[in-house]
């Protein structure tokens, strides 16, 4: 489902699970490298929000080695599908792995998961998005050593 604030909060409300990837398109496009992920999540504090005034718990998640389940294409090319999605928003229309088609490469993957975080009393947004993002450095930290890749790195931007 679109990640709309309507749609998420008529879920909430009703009692069901929503799982939303934060990063959206841009991680997509320009946080996929070879050594280290880039997570954009400085800028993302909607669905902290949500969580806050419908009084829900926020699950921090990894999941290492996902950047390699298919192959990445050139900064510039990314960037392009990037300045496409300001007019058009359509993910990454060339994601090639087996035989440069749509399947993923077969790659180990580690999903390290962390405990909910729910808003404190009086917590401002900007201290809960603290919290959630210092949960995901202590995730990758914490397990970045059991990982396929023990030398990945972490840019939070």
């Amino acid at each position: 489902m679109p990640a709309d604030k309507q749609l998420i909060v008529d879920k909430l409300r009703k009692g069901d699970h929503v799982v939303i990837a934060v990063g959206g398109l841009r991680e997509i496009y320009l946080g996929t490298q070879d050594d280290a992920d880039v997570l954009y999540l400085k800028n993302q504090r909607g669905f902290l929000q949500i969580a806050m005034d419908e009084k829900t718990g926020v699950v921090p998640v990894y999941a290492f080695n996902e950047n390699q389940l298919f192959r990445h294409d050139s900064k510039a090319f990314l960037k392009f599908w990037e300045n496409v999605n300001l007019y058009c928003k359509v993910g990454v229309p060339f994601m090639r792995g087996y035989f440069n088609l749509p399947m993923p490469y077969q790659k180990e993957l580690l999903i390290a998961v962390g405990d909910p975080l729910f808003a404190n009393e009086g917590e401002s947004i900007a201290e809960f998005q603290e919290r959630y993002i210092q949960a995901v450095k202590q995730l990758f930290d914490r397990y970045v050593g059991l990982s396929p890749d023990p030398n990945h790195k972490l840019i939070i931007t």
